[in-house]
């Protein structure tokens, strides 16, 4: 299967109680997203990521992954640690929201 019909969205928001949910959502073959993982953690950070880039990795196995999300540098170091084969795209909604800030 070619990875790009694999994509693999993350991110992380904060609930009302301030906590970060790290989630995970794949698009399926209807193209519909569907949440396969969910941390809970105090921050965003490589652990988190980790965590849950791990349990997709066992499930994926060696097949090639693309990864959709922000530009945090703990997302593409946890994904190098976890995944042998994956592809990293800028999530167009994260960029904008950095370019409007800096210009």
């Amino acid at each position: 299967m070619n990875d790009l019909y694999n994509p693999l969205i993350v991110d992380a928001t904060f609930s009302a109680e301030n906590l970060r949910f790290i989630s995970c959502v794949v698009v399926d073959g209807e193209s519909n997203t569907q949440t396969i993982g969910l941390v809970i953690r105090g921050t965003e950070d490589t652990k988190g990521y980790s965590i849950l880039f791990q349990f997709i990795s066992k499930v994926i196995g060696k097949e090639s992954i693309t990864i959709i999300a922000d530009m945090a540098r703990c997302i593409r170091k946890a994904a190098t640690k976890c995944f042998k084969i994956f592809h990293f795209i800028f999530c167009f909604y994260h960029f904008k929201q950095n370019f409007l800030k800096k210009f």
